[in-house]
Order: C-alpha cells, then structure tokens, then sequence
C-alpha cells in the first residue's frame, strides 16, 4: 500500500466520534511505526498499476482505431 492508502485507512479505522486530522493520524503513524511500514507492499501497488494503465492504453488505442476508420 502507498502511504496515501495507509493513511486513509487508519482514518477510516479511528474510533474517534469527532473526525480526526490526518496531520494528527500521520503524526501518530509516524510516532508508533517504522516509516518503511507506509511503503510495505509498494512492489506489488506498482506492478498493480503498471498492468492496469498498460491494458486501459492498449484498449484506448483498439477501440479509437475502430472509431476513426468506421466515421
């Protein structure tokens, strides 16, 4: 996960009835964590993406060739 995705997580996870700062939650993490657990997995978030924009573009590419030779 990206740290974005850490941090949204631990605000959705707060048990908190006020809603928490995400400066307050990142402070926290970054008090009672390692800084390489907002990293941990970025390996596989990456090689997610890569596969993701690789067939979007791909697909893009074929159907847009499709539209421009039938008008």
């Amino acid at each position: 996960m990206d740290p974005f995705d850490v941090l949204k997580m631990s605000y959705m996870a707060s048990e908190v009835f006020t809603f928490p700062s995400l400066v307050g939650i990142d402070k926290n993490l970054y008090m009672h964590a390692v800084i390489g657990m907002f990293y941990w997995g970025i390996d596989s978030n990456i090689a997610w993406a890569v596969v993701l924009n690789g067939t979007k573009i791909a697909c893009y590419d074929q159907m847009k060739g499709l539209v421009v030779l039938k008008y």
